[in-house]
């Protein structure tokens, strides 16, 4: 009897290789990474964030996030300030400079989202981005 092989772990990892290369090319343009460009997203809005919870959003360890942060700050892209609410910790924000780089980092990563999109229509997007959320949250 021929059992059936899923194929839908081997085609996530066909994905995340394909979209891990193109966001290193993007990226290394920049001097950036991955880390580096998420935590760059998250403080886009112009909040501030201890390492700690950079460290949650990432989902990375603080070793990762230690490296990242000291990457950024050599690059003048975010500064660290004293936390009011608890003066053993430090909030990370950006600098100028690094909201002026976030928005066209962002728009070049959103230009290979719409790539990677391309034929799905919004709700099967919605659907498919659901599915993924579920899929990471089983492995967790």
């Amino acid at each position: 009897m021929k059992m059936k092989v899923q194929q839908t772990g081997k085609y996530i990892g066909v994905l995340y290789r394909l979209i891990s290369r193109h966001m290193a090319c993007v990226l290394s343009k920049y001097e950036l990474n991955n880390i580096d460009y998420m935590y760059l997203m998250v403080l886009m809005d112009g909040s501030k964030k201890t390492q700690e919870e950079l460290t949650r959003i990432a989902l990375v360890d603080k070793a990762q996030t230690t490296r990242a942060v000291k990457h950024l700050l050599s690059k003048g892209l975010i500064e660290r300030i004293s936390n009011p609410k608890d003066k053993r910790s430090n909030l990370i924000s950006l600098t100028e400079a690094g909201l002026e780089l976030a928005p066209k980092v962002y728009k070049e990563i959103e230009d290979m989202e719409t790539q990677l999109n391309e034929g799905f229509d919004k709700k099967k997007q919605r659907e498919l981005t659901r599915d993924l959320i579920k899929m990471v949250k089983n492995m967790r």
